[in-house]
């Protein structure tokens, strides 16, 4: 079967269309490209063909009686790792490295310099995927033009429906610690952690088909098979998104099953400030809370992201090499500074202090950072965002009576014509931004027009109109509209950000939605603050950037309310997920959110890629019924900051900036260099 559709979005035409793979890890082969408009293709069941890794030279026998001269390595390392190599302290970049490396060459397809250092920004440790997303590691992962690629595995193959995937990793890959990178590891994160009920008390729907977990199979070393009970053909993204593996060999110390001794282990646990030992091995299995998590990412942590500097250095034992077998990555290091404010860290940006960055680099700031380009040294490059505007309620939040104002459809829809988008997109955007509702990107093979652009039209009277429809038509001295139940209470409700760069949004909303009665109230609160308000399903409604839309069969969590955040009934959520939680409370008897979940599960045992597209179009049909969110502006060009002097994607390059694609982590950071490493230590 062939590879996943090419995006022309990811494109610019002339120069990139000759533009280096950016991710070709072998042993693969770069898979055609599809011409624009035609059909998606369907995931493919197997890796390319191989390319191979750079070859050693052939061996000559040296003359007698003269000694045979020290062999070549047919690879090379950052000189900092060459120092301890030299001083003892390593072993020799050939035995750090699996016999087949993932091969990953910069987009424009030169041949980068070791040294120096990346710097970022972020808010903390509840921002942590600032960080992490530049280091996730995968069986598989995309390309540039999203093809599905081989990374941990150095290939795989898939049964015929999809029930049964095989992955072959690489022989002799380590730890970041050193220790070997097998099937050892995926064993323990599948039997220790996933069906340990005290660590993983829910398992997620992803790992199984029905009520039926996978079965893991591991028949030699490095050969690994997921067998499911049914077909469950859209495995390959998830293979492509979540790590199956745990390092056993160090984190077994903190596991309440496999300690021999308990009371020394809960004495650490309560020393530590933990009340289990699920708790404390959850947090010492956190690589950005805990330095001394192995970790397979190609930088590793120095410290906790909790301090005001968190540092990342290269990992040693990372897999990849470039093309000429230089060992990855070329940066040194990666270094992300706390700001405790937006102004904070937009000084940075122009002060020349932010290396590389899209996340927290607010399009509303285009013109600001444009205008210093040159004093800060910088340049401003462009991502595709798949992410729109939200308007989300919590249909499920503590109120009953905004629970029934939230769950009247009527009602969603009269707000969304209550609504001014083309103003907001003046005001706040300079008019960059699409009016759409939450729908697949334009870019997704699954886009729909239609619901796109369903209930946009900014009506007042209309808007006024259905909500007297809906129940609605009395209102109070202050001209804020009535509860119907006759207790005389305004339909109020709490607006909850914790992102500042979205408050002129927030303010204009409250604005509009209070012109049609409906009293709405903007309070920003700290992002861990918002977290705990969603965990306990206590929020009333916010306004927030959800994407997941590029690809959304690799991920529908927004689409059929089962994320982790941006719901639009966190209680329903809580249900689909965990029944058991103390949150979760069924969807009522007939309620559209079961059909969407029953066609997702259709969808997940369905090989065939049209059926799966017909299915997940009868999903985006209840959208357009239903409106369960609103949606304001999407289709955003999202800026990015890139340092001069930075090899890092080739100007005018869109990347795709989506979280099924890590965002900013689609291009391998292994790959980036500076013209002047020393220059940027």
């Amino acid at each position: 079967m062939s590879a996943l559709t090419r995006r022309e979005f990811l494109r610019t035409s002339a120069l990139l269309s000759a533009a280096t793979l950016a991710a070709a890890c072998a042993p693969t082969a770069t898979p055609s490209p599809q011409g624009p408009g035609q059909a998606p293709a369907a995931p493919p069941t197997q890796a390319p063909p191989a390319t191979s890794v750079p070859s050693a030279p052939e061996p000559t026998s040296p003359p007698e009686p003269t000694a045979a001269p020290a062999p070549t390595s047919r690879y090379s390392e950052a000189p900092m790792l060459a120092e301890r190599v030299a001083a003892g302290d390593l072993p020799p970049v050939e035995e750090r490295l699996p016999l087949e490396p993932c091969v990953l060459a910069n987009m424009d397809g030169t041949i980068g310099k070791y040294g120096g250092v990346l710097r970022r920004g972020t808010t903390g440790l509840a921002d942590s995927a600032a960080a992490t997303k530049l280091v996730v590691e995968t069986l598989l992962f995309y390309d540039p033009d999203l093809n599905i690629v081989p990374r941990v595995a150095s290939s795989w193959e898939t049964n015929e429906d999809g029930s049964e995937f095989t992955f072959h990793l690489r022989e002799g890959m380590r730890w970041s610690d050193g220790e070997p990178f097998d099937v050892a590891s995926v064993r323990y994160w599948f039997d220790m952690e996933l069906n340990n009920a005290t660590l993983t008390p829910a398992i997620n729907a992803r790992w199984k088909v029905g009520d039926a977990l996978m079965e893991l199979e591991t028949p030699d070393d490095y050969t690994v098979t997921a067998r499911f009970a049914d077909a469950n053909p859209l495995f390959i993204y998830t293979a492509s998104q979540y790590e199956i593996w745990s390092p056993g060999h160090y984190l077994a110390q903190f596991h309440g099953d496999l300690v021999e001794d308990m009371d020394a282990l809960m004495a650490v646990v309560t020393e530590a400030g933990f009340d289990t030992w699920d708790q404390y091995y959850w947090d010492r299995a956190t690589y950005y809370i805990n330095p001394d998590m192995p970790h397979l990412g190609a930088w590793v942590s120095q410290n906790s992201m909790a301090d005001e500097l968190y540092v990342m250095e290269r990992n040693p034992y990372c897999y990849e090499v470039d093309p000429e077998g230089q060992q990855l990555p070329y940066v040194d290091r990666i270094q992300h500074r706390r700001f405790d404010t937006p102004d904070v860290f937009n000084m940075w940006i122009l002060n020349g202090e932010i290396d590389c960055q899209y996340r927290h680099v607010s399009l509303s700031n285009y013109t600001l950072f444009r205008e210093n380009e040159a004093a800060g040294d910088y340049h401003v490059e462009f991502g595709a965002n798949d992410a729109t505007l939200v308007f989300h309620m919590n249909q499920t939040c503590p109120n009953p009576k905004l629970r029934a104002f939230f769950q009247n459809r009527d009602v969603r829809i009269a707000l969304s014509h209550a609504i001014n988008r083309d103003l907001i997109n003046e005001l706040v955007y300079d008019g960059l931004g699409t009016p759409r509702q939450y729908s697949p990107s334009e870019a997704s093979p699954q886009f729909y027009e239609a619901l796109s652009n369903a209930y946009l039209e900014y009506a007042v009277d209309l808007a006024n109109e259905m909500l007297d429809a809906a129940g609605y038509a009395e209102r109070s001295a202050d001209g804020y509209r009535l509860h119907p139940d006759g207790s005389g209470e305004e339909v109020s409700f709490i607006l909850e950000s914790y992102q500042v760069p979205l408050s002129d949004i927030y303010e204009i909303v409250s604005q509009q939605l209070g012109e049609v009665g409906v009293k709405a109230t903007y309070t920003l609160v700290e992002r861990s603050l918002n977290y705990e308000h969603v965990a306990a399903n206590t929020l009333d409604a916010g306004i927030d950037h959800t994407s997941r839309a590029v690809l959304p069969l690799a991920d529908p969590a927004f689409f059929l309310n089962i994320s982790g955040h941006k719901h639009f009934g966190i209680a329903w959520c809580h249900y689909y997920l965990n029944s058991e939680q103390p949150t979760a409370e069924p969807p009522p008897d007939g309620h559209y959110l079961y059909r969407m979940w029953d066609l997702w599960a259709q969808i997940r045992r369905t090989a065939d890629q049209d059926a799966q597209n017909a299915m997940f179009r009868e999903i985006l049909d209840i959208w357009i019924e239903e409106l369960p969110m609103i949606g304001l502006l999407g289709e955003f060009p999202e800026p990015i900051i890139v340092r001069n002097g930075l090899h890092a994607f080739p100007s005018g390059f869109r990347m795709a900036l989506s979280n099924t694609l890590q965002h900013e982590g689609l291009i391998p950071w292994q790959t980036y260099y500076w013209d002047d490493p020393a220059a940027n230590a």
